[in-house]
Order: structure tokens, then sequence, then C-alpha cells
């Protein structure tokens, strides 16, 4: 498939799914998808690739040096880092008050960029963990 044969179907794909959940609201069902579609299908998405068991907190010592090797940012609170060869999630875990961030990273499983920039996306579309 070309290329823009392939922009066109995703195109007629983003069309379509932004009827469906304009719909989806107009019957006032948005949160029941949310709940049990959207949810559901994502964690199960997310659980195939992120690597929970690699869930680590980082200490301040060691934010500045991980933050350093993320090669993409999504926002300013998720970045992807290649970390000995490896794609990892970065991401801000928690807000004090005063405003500082403690940051986390997780090995995600699996060598396909694609990939990794989908599950940090779809990461952050979950409910805040902040």
């Amino acid at each position: 498939m070309n290329s823009v044969k392939g922009v066109e179907k995703t195109q007629e794909k983003f069309k379509k799914i932004e009827m469906g959940l304009k719909c989806i609201r107009d019957l006032d069902l948005l949160d029941d998808f949310y709940d049990e579609t959207w949810k559901e299908g994502t964690e199960k998405f997310l659980d195939k690739y992120e690597d929970k068991k690699s869930f680590y907190d980082l200490p301040l010592e060691e934010t500045d040096e991980v933050i350093e090797k993320v090669t993409e940012w999504f926002g300013e609170d998720y970045g992807l880092a290649d970390i000995d060869g490896e794609f990892w999630m970065i991401a801000v875990g928690s807000v004090e008050e005063g405003g500082n961030k403690w940051w986390f990273k997780m090995r995600l499983k699996t060598d396909d960029i694609e990939t990794a920039r989908k599950v940090i996306m779809l990461d952050k579309c979950r409910p805040r963990r902040y």
C-alpha cells in the first residue's frame, strides 16, 4: 500500500471514530463506552507491552541522568528513552504540592519504535496517576 492510500484510509477511520464518539456522546453512553470498551481494550494492549516488573520510581539522584536518555517527548510528562538498546517509558508518577515531579521508568516489551510510541500514547490516555 502506498503512503497516500494509507493516509486516506487512516483519515477515513478517524472520521468514523469521531462520528461514532459523537453518537455515543449524544446517546449518553460515553461513560459506559469508556469504562467497558476503551479501558478494557487499552489495558489489554498495555499489559502486552509494559514490563510491570521493571517499574522503578526514580530517586532524585538518578532522575536527570535518565531524562537525558529520552529521545522523544510526548508532552512534558512522558518520554521514550533508549536505555542500553531497549525502549523505556519515562513519565511523571506524582507531583508534590510545591510542584516537584517524581518520575518513574518502565521497560517496554518491544523493539519496534512505532509500538513503543503507541504504548506511551495510550498510557497517557489513562486516568492520571497524579
